[in-house]
């Protein structure tokens, strides 16, 4: 059995990057806050739905869509986006404009446009038209994330759990810590690198990313709880026992960590562009949980190990004394 204790002796190098991810992190947050790039922001919207006698006519559509240009002009309205759809027996013109946009200017545009369409005389008084404006709301997905978020810590919390009273209170502390730095190292990267999020998606993904933590560190005790079994772990150290039972958790949790990365880029190239901003990046906590499960957390668990097993080689030798004096006493 080969010697391996790189791990824990390089635990001030894992401590100061992770310092430095989770500080700088910090301090872009509080100076740009997240990166709401996937968020829709609040906006009204002014929509005109027609049938295919206009769209047959010569120029009609245009005309149709200068029209409406020409009356937001009138009324002091700007256009932020516009679309056009096609659609089965006619088709319709969406025009986006700011949350801040006047709804009386929006109304009197409405009137304005309807009268144009329904005039007797006009080009479009044989169409079937319909003319409306609504407001958007600024996030969406909120609830969804905000309940995910709740399903996920749940989960988390009872992996915790779990951990602790299947391998021990010291392994359930360790991974306490790294689910904690996980999180905070996972939102650090999301704010560094400027990833786009919506609603409460970095909550999601904090969350997710103690729950990827504490599964994937229940896999490395599991090793450690089959190993310290072995006789042939009694005479190495804390950080030996640690590092051998780190080495032989290697292929379960990257097992488990290829499948769950696949999945995620697979479902995040085949899902929708609202969708794909939460599939995306939940590769970071998956790729932060796997370095923190098989590096840093044995590395701190090493630590806890070289004190319990001193503990109890301190009380062992006690036993063993206060057993010995008993028996001298005994005797005589």
């Amino acid at each position: 059995m080969s010697k391996r204790v790189q791990t824990a002796k390089l635990l001030p190098v894992w401590v100061a990057i992770s310092a430095v991810v989770i500080l700088a992190g910090a301090i872009l947050l509080g100076l740009l806050g997240f990166n709401y790039g996937a968020d829709v922001p609040s906006s009204k919207r002014f929509e005109v739905t027609y049938d295919t006698v206009v769209t047959i006519g010569e120029d009609t559509e245009e005309q149709l869509q200068k029209l409406c240009e020409d009356t937001f002009a009138d009324n002091g309205l700007v256009v932020i986006e516009k679309h056009v759809y096609t659609m089965t027996g006619g088709g319709a013109v969406e025009y986006v404009f700011a949350g801040d946009a006047d709804m009386d200017a929006l109304e009197a545009a409405k009137t304005a446009v309807e009268t144009a369409l329904t005039d007797e005389d006009g080009i479009y008084a044989d169409a079937d038209t319909s003319v409306s404006f609504h407001e958007v709301e600024r996030q969406y997905f909120t609830e969804a994330t905000w309940r995910g978020a709740i399903a996920i810590a749940v989960g988390a919390v009872v992996a915790l759990v779990y951990v602790g009273v299947r391998f021990g209170v010291g392994k359930a502390l360790a991974g306490l810590i790294g689910a904690v730095h996980d999180s905070l190292f996972t939102l650090a990267v999301v704010v560094i690198c400027r990833i786009p999020v919506f609603g409460y998606a970095p909550v999601l993904f904090a969350a997710f990313a103690m729950f990827i933590s504490l599964m994937l560190w229940g896999f490395v005790c599991a090793k450690m709880r089959t190993n310290f079994k072995d006789p042939a772990y009694v005479g190495l150290s804390a950080a030996e026992a640690v590092e051998e039972s780190r080495v032989s958790a290697l292929r379960p949790v990257l097992g488990v960590v290829v499948v769950t990365a696949l999945a995620f880029a697979l479902l995040g190239g085949l899902a929708t562009a609202g969708m794909r901003y939460f599939f995306l990046p939940a590769l970071i906590p998956v790729a932060v949980g796997t370095y923190s499960s098989l590096v840093l957390v044995p590395a701190i668990y090493a630590q806890f190990k070289k004190v319990s097993d001193r503990i109890a080689a301190k009380r062992k030798r006690y036993d063993y004394g206060k057993g010995k004096k008993s028996d001298k006493t005994e005797t005589a």
